[in-house]
């Protein structure tokens, strides 16, 4: 196989020296005509399609063989072959004219995706001419208006090519994310031409893009990118992170400040519904006056019975009549059966803090009953009645113990309730002429 490669590679290099023979030895042989057509190929070729003029010559050599021997037809030339003379005017003719149509057939097909001359000139020399129109850019190839919508055509520029040429390879400029852009390459590394575009708006609002072009909604050109424009998007970037981080911790202290506010306005009502089920917060102490709060229940098992009620209400009723105001309806159920009753008698000051009773009152007044019954023979069928209060004045403010007291007196009647309705009487007696000693003495230091 390379053996025959060779074989062709001789026979072609002998016939181009036979054929630079002829023209040299040959005085009719179109040698003029021969290296005008040759020279003339050589140079559009290359202007249109930049390739190597090498590349061209040595394509062309071979390609205009058969030109070169229809000149020799024409230019009546005899050439013996076979030892028969005959010469070929006709086709030779022919050949040149299929030439002729040939190269301008090819120097079109070769034109078709070229837009500048491949020149070694200081000025780019157009060889197509444009029109914007409705249906987009329309090219010609040669100047004057476009024959459908009669617009002048401009000379094509580098600049107008590459953008088109970018659009229909879908390289539109893309927005680049602004956050993206603090750790994307701004610059080549190697010419230190700009890889980013940028658009500003009246605010001073930066959109940055990875290709030259227009901007989408505005149509107005996007400028490359520059050190200053960096260092004053940074800038801005950094004002932006900084009330960002501003306004978080802004709206982590509202947070903070709504969560303890919602914990305190929870703790107020839990507070306040706490203390709704133990007293009557309608009392409200008057620094006009004395108010004394009431509670008195049984010995053996702290709850209410008709006696310590009345035990109560004889005490109020007798101080109310008086300088001190007694309350007798102050403290709920709750307030007993929650045991808050037997650890403030106890002498638990925390009950008062807990309750705000100070809030209502100035004293409050505890104490705890026992009744005994008898018969006395001697009285016949008479009842008595022993009664003991045990009772503690506690001042309000603080919860301390001002004074504690048994008091106890006996009741007779006809029957039970008779007997102790008169120890009641005795005791509450004695019990208001303790509380008066104590409160008065109290409020007067």
């Amino acid at each position: 196989m390379e053996q025959k490669k060779d074989k062709i590679i001789a026979a072609i290099i002998i016939l181009f020296i036979i054929i630079l023979s002829l023209a040299i030895l040959i005085p009719k042989f179109p040698l003029f005509i021969v290296k005008k057509t040759f020279d003339n190929a050589v140079k559009n070729f290359v202007n249109i399609s930049g390739l190597s003029q090498w590349l061209v010559k040595g394509i062309l050599v071979f390609a205009l063989m058969p030109l070169y021997w229809a000149l020799l037809q024409v230019s009546s030339l005899k050439i013996r072959l076979f030892n028969k003379k005959k010469t070929y005017k006709t086709l030779g003719k022919f050949i040149i004219v299929a030439y002729a149509g040939l190269f301008f057939f090819a120097m079109y097909f070769l034109g078709r995706g070229t837009y500048f001359e491949h020149s070694n000139s200081d000025i780019v020399k157009a060889t197509k001419f444009f029109a914007n129109t409705p249906e987009g850019i329309r090219f010609f190839d040669t100047d004057g208006y476009d024959p459908k919508y009669g617009i002048k055509l401009q000379p094509v520029t580098p600049d107008i090519i590459a953008k088109i040429k970018k659009k229909e390879l879908g390289l539109q400029p893309k927005i680049i994310p602004t956050d993206a852009l603090l750790n994307y390459e701004c610059f080549d590394t190697i010419t230190g031409e700009p890889k980013v575009w940028f658009y500003t708006d009246n605010k001073g609002n930066y959109e940055f893009y990875d290709q030259p072009g227009y901007h989408p909604a505005y149509r107005e050109e996007l400028k490359p990118i520059t050190k200053d424009v960096i260092i004053d998007f940074k800038n801005i970037i950094k004002q932006i992170e900084d009330k960002r981080i501003a306004d978080k911790r802004d709206a982590d202290i509202r947070k903070e400040n709504e969560y303890k506010e919602n914990i305190k306005r929870e703790t107020l009502e839990a507070r306040n519904l706490f203390i709704e089920n133990n007293i009557n917060p309608l009392f409200s102490n008057s620094p006009s006056i004395t108010e004394v709060a009431i509670l008195v229940t049984e010995k053996e098992g702290n709850k209410y019975s008709p006696n310590s009620l009345k035990v109560k209400d004889n005490i109020q009723d007798i101080l109310s009549k008086g300088k001190i105001k007694g309350i007798s309806n102050f403290f709920k159920t709750n307030f007993i059966e929650n045991g808050n009753f037997e650890n403030l008698f106890q002498g638990s000051s925390s009950v008062t803090t807990d309750l705000d009773l100070f809030k209502h009152v100035d004293y409050i007044v505890l104490g705890k009953i026992i009744l005994a019954y008898s018969q006395d023979p001697r009285l016949g069928d008479l009842i008595t009645c022993r009664l003991e209060f045990n009772t503690k004045i506690i001042y309000a403010k603080t919860g301390e113990t001002i004074a504690t007291k048994i008091i106890s007196d006996s009741g007779i009647g006809i029957d039970n309730d008779k007997a102790a309705e008169q120890a009641i009487k005795r005791v509450s007696d004695k019990a208001v002429t303790f509380i008066l000693s104590n409160t008065i003495k109290l409020e007067a230091t």
